[in-house]
């Protein structure tokens, strides 16, 4: 399991896949496989070749040994990993009887053309933003909601960036110490030894936007006898009413409004050759699932839905970026899930079920079991 942009795997007991891992391996029990689930520790954003080779290197580790097949499931541009991975061009003789027996490749939510989010945060101002963006992320996800005046803040600096005004660093700096300030001081070390990470190879970013991406997916070819597949999502477009339905809750406004900034700059995306092969062929499925046919404006808050597809559609959902590995608002279910970001999408258990029911028959279908009905 390979987790996207941040990497946050690896973040003390942060738990990135968390929920999936206990949902999916429940439902392969179920449909009588067992899988060793194995947690990628990628790199924060280092560049695609450097991110490759932290998967190649763990994969080797965690698979040698024995001829069992291998499944990869990558969540944004985890899925480029995974990729990249086994593009037969790229294999070394040294490890290729490890790649050999990869079987499955499933995409949940992948940046595979790109988004305009990587090319708005390589700025000085955006890099500041990004780094806002991902403390905010951990805060959410490990402690709960930040305070009040805090989501206000934060979303403030956000709609500041998405109008391409700017904002004094010093301010930027503030709204991120009000979050820093519930961690202890060893979880702050970490935190920022994971920023400075961060701050000192932002490759991916560049290999994220979209001009770039487009080459990167046109160049990187599948592997024979490997079965790609896709779970692609779409978040409702935010809109006042949308703010409106959320009530008089400060907290909820401010989250909501951090959203709407970053549903408002992905949703600037050029689809180059109009609908994505895999958005075709899954025409039928589409409307099944979404209602519609994903248009270039729609997105999941981080990565654009045209962008998502490659293989075989496994499921298209009304949801979020995080909404998909199980970072959405169900305080009932033990672990509680915790919501990244307000985002209204309507997205819950019962959906998640489904989502990863489907992803464990895609798996068994490529280890050789019956195929999805």
């Amino acid at each position: 399991m390979i987790p996207g942009f941040f990497g946050f795997a690896n973040f003390g007991d942060f738990r990135y896949f968390g929920h999936v891992e206990e949902l999916l391996t429940a439902q392969l029990a179920g449909l009588g496989r067992n899988f060793q689930v194995v947690r990628v520790d990628t790199l924060a954003a280092g560049s695609m070749s450097r991110r490759t080779a932290k998967l190649r290197e763990i994969l080797v580790e965690e698979a040698a040994g024995d001829d069992d097949s291998i499944h990869l499931v990558g969540h944004s541009t985890g899925a480029l990993d995974a990729r990249r991975l086994l593009d037969p061009d790229r294999t070394r003789d040294v490890d290729d009887e490890v790649v050999k027996r990869v079987a499955s490749v499933v995409s949940v939510a992948g940046a595979h053309r790109g988004t305009p989010l990587a090319a708005a945060f390589r700025g000085a101002f955006g890099k500041d933003m990004l780094r806002l963006l991902g403390t905010l992320t951990v805060h959410t996800i490990r402690l709960g909601p930040i305070s009040i005046g805090t989501a206000l803040g934060a979303a403030g600096l956000l709609a500041l960036f998405d109008a391409a005004v700017g904002a004094k660093k010093d301010l930027i700096d503030q709204v991120q110490e009000q979050i820093l300030k519930d961690f202890s001081d060893d979880k702050r070390a970490t935190l920022e030894a994971f920023f400075d990470e961060l701050s000192k190879d932002q490759g991916l970013l560049d290999e994220l936007v979209p001009d770039i991406a487009r080459h990167f997916d046109k160049q990187t070819h599948d592997r024979k006898g490997v079965a790609y597949g896709s779970v692609v999502a779409m978040a409702e477009q935010p809109t006042f009413h949308t703010a409106l339905g959320l009530g008089l809750s400060p907290y909820a406004q401010g989250s909501h409004a951090v959203f709407h900034a970053l549903w408002n700059l992905t949703s600037r995306f050029h689809a180059e050759n109009g609908l994505p092969g895999g958005a075709v062929d899954a025409h039928r499925l589409l409307l099944e699932q979404l209602g519609r046919i994903p248009v270039e404006t729609d997105n999941d808050g981080v990565v654009p839905t045209l962008s998502q597809f490659h293989g075989r559609l496994i499921r298209a959902v009304h949801g979020d970026h995080h909404d998909v590995i199980g970072h959405f608002d169900d305080a009932r279910h033990d672990p509680p899930h915790v919501d990244w970001l307000i985002s209204r999408s309507q997205f819950r258990r019962p959906q998640f079920e489904a989502l990863w029911r489907d992803v464990a028959r895609f798996i068994v279908e490529a280890d050789g079991g019956d195929p999805i009905a």
